[in-house]
Formats: structure tokens, sequence, C-alpha cells
């Protein structure tokens, strides 16, 4: 099982923490170490700069062409939710996209900078991809209080894969996460089984 580095995620801890266990149960968890996190992460930067890793494993599911357990843990359906809508838009720099952007043409107003950003980021929405070829071992995990995420976007993933499962957890979107490992596990070794296995040739 792949696994890429979550919010605030900057070392291996986490997710060996999370892979580790299932060791015993043959199941393997490859951890990456993801660009701009850990030893990846340029020596000027500060932070990891990047988010959405829920989304990035969605795109996956949806597009790999083979029937492939997918699992989106605390993902929002495209990262117009998380900038646009959830606690980051808070945090993004609106002003300053404002000011390059009227570098580029006339006067623009913030709203339509935030416009201009779910435009572009929209893209991303997962809604609008594939169904996965097993929708069935789809199973989102999802925090009750995620700031980040907020619920309606989890089910509206949900609507688009027929098939898909939600289990909620408490807390927010880090804390879910730290608090309940043993909820994220089951939903991976439940995903794996919801495939059809061959017995390899060898």
């Amino acid at each position: 099982m792949p696994s890429i580095a979550g919010t605030g995620d900057h070392t291996f801890e986490r997710r060996l923490r999370l892979g580790g266990p299932l060791l015993k149960q043959n199941i393997a968890t490859m951890v990456l170490e993801s660009p701009f996190y850990g030893q990846r992460r340029p020596m000027l930067q500060h932070g990891a700069k990047t988010l959405v890793r829920g989304v990035h494993a969605a795109m996956v599911g949806s597009l790999h062409p083979t029937p492939v357990a997918t699992l989106p843990f605390l993902s929002p359906h495209s990262a117009v939710v998380a900038f646009c809508e959830g606690i980051l838009k808070h945090a993004t720099a609106w002003e300053a996209l404002r000011e390059d952007l009227t570098v580029q043409k006339a006067a623009i107003t913030l709203e339509e900078v935030r416009e201009r950003m779910r435009n572009v980021l929209s893209l991303t929405d997962v809604t609008r991809f594939p169904i996965p070829k097993n929708s069935n071992a789809v199973i989102f995990v999802a925090a009750t209080d995620d700031g980040y995420i907020p619920k309606h976007s989890v089910l509206e993933l949900q609507r688009a894969w027929p098939g898909s499962e939600v289990r909620w957890v408490t807390g927010g979107h880090v804390s879910s996460f730290l608090l309940h490992n043993g909820e994220f596990r089951k939903a991976i070794v439940d995903g794996l089984n919801r495939l059809q296995w061959k017995e390899s040739p060898l």
C-alpha cells in the first residue's frame, strides 16, 4: 500500500505507525517522502506548502487502469473546497494574488481573484473523473469536525462514485488521524479485501 504524507507529516513516523501493524496481516506499506517534505524540502522553504493529498489518492484510484483499493483519507472532492471554503481560505494570500494578476491585466477585485482560483482548482474536481474500476473497494474516511474539509464535499464524492463507502471518525483534520489509527487501518484492510485477488503465476 503506497502512503503519501498527510498534513504536517514531515517524517515517516505517522505513516509507519499506521502501516507497521498491517504487516501482521501481510499488507506492506510503501512510505514515500513527498516533494517539499522532509529531506526533499528546499533549505529556504518554511512549512510544507502542499496539501490535499487525499484528492491525489482519489485521482490515482479513478485513473488506474486496473481495479485497486482506493482509500482517500480526510479528502475533499476538489482542492477548491480546501482553499476556497475550508479554513485555508483565511490563510491564502489573496491580496498578493490580486497584485500578481493586476500586473497581467487591468485592476482586478479580490472576488475576481477568488473566482479565478476556483476555476483553476476546479481541475482537481474528482467528481469529473472516471468512476474507479471497483468503486466497492473505495472507502473514504472523514472527520466529523474537519475545518479543512466540509462534510458536504466528502458526500459529494461518494455520490459520484456509486458503491463507495464513507466512514466517519471523531475529531478534526489532524486529531482524527492521530487518535483513530485503528479505524484508518481497518479501512485499508476492508478496501483490500473487497478486491478480487488472483494468484500470481510465479
